[in-house]
């Protein structure tokens, strides 16, 4: 993957910096798609608050850590 060819091209440094990075956009992305889809359910349906965002962030960190293949 990323890591691979970061310490490949850049040396251990790049690819501790691309590993690092990698396991932030983990945590990171699944969050953000969470709060979107909060607000768009809170807009739709009226539904919103910290539950939903939950709700949408284990389902989507789920779906991340699980692999689309």
């Amino acid at each position: 993957g990323g890591y691979s060819f970061a310490r490949t091209a850049f040396g251990p440094l790049g690819g501790y910096l691309t590993g690092t990075a990698i396991l932030i956009e983990y945590a990171i992305a699944p969050a953000a798609i969470a709060v979107f889809i909060g607000a768009y359910c809170q807009s739709l349906f009226g539904i919103g608050g910290w539950i939903v965002y939950l709700v949408c962030y284990l389902v989507f960190m789920g779906i991340h850590l699980k692999g689309a293949g």
